[in-house]
């Protein structure tokens, strides 16, 4: 039986959500920031840009998302955190409107990303 842990993704898991959006799918180029701009600036930005952009929320006292390790490899990675950070959420017209509560309530939080990487699929992770 493989060893499962999760790790808030702070500073010194940089290197792992790196590994992890890597594995597959659109992880490696969104690096997890198409919820949090409006489209115009995801439109100007790169991705060394929205890289460091993921940088800098690392550093910050609350984690932007949680690291998935599977016997010390980082398998996977998971955006949450309050809802009000999630620019683009904000402005989407399927979503916004179904709220029942306030929009920038803090305790309102959601998870907008959830990579796992390709080999470690289909295993109930």
């Amino acid at each position: 039986m493989s060893a499962v842990r999760i790790e808030p993704a702070s500073a010194s898991h940089f290197d792992d959500v790196q590994y992890a959006l890597s594995g597959g799918g659109d992880g490696r180029s969104c690096q997890c920031q198409w919820w949090m701009m409006r489209s115009s600036e995801w439109d100007s930005t790169t991705k060394a840009e929205r890289q460091e952009r993921l940088r800098s929320e690392m550093h910050a006292d609350l984690a932007p998302g949680l690291v998935l390790y599977v016997d010390d490899v980082a398998a996977g990675f998971v955006r949450v955190g309050p809802r009000a950070t999630h620019v683009r959420l904000a402005h989407s017209r399927k979503i916004a409107p179904l709220s029942t509560q306030p929009w920038e309530d803090p305790d309102v939080w959601t998870v907008s990303c959830f990579v796992v990487r390709r080999e470690f699929r289909s295993l109930g992770l």
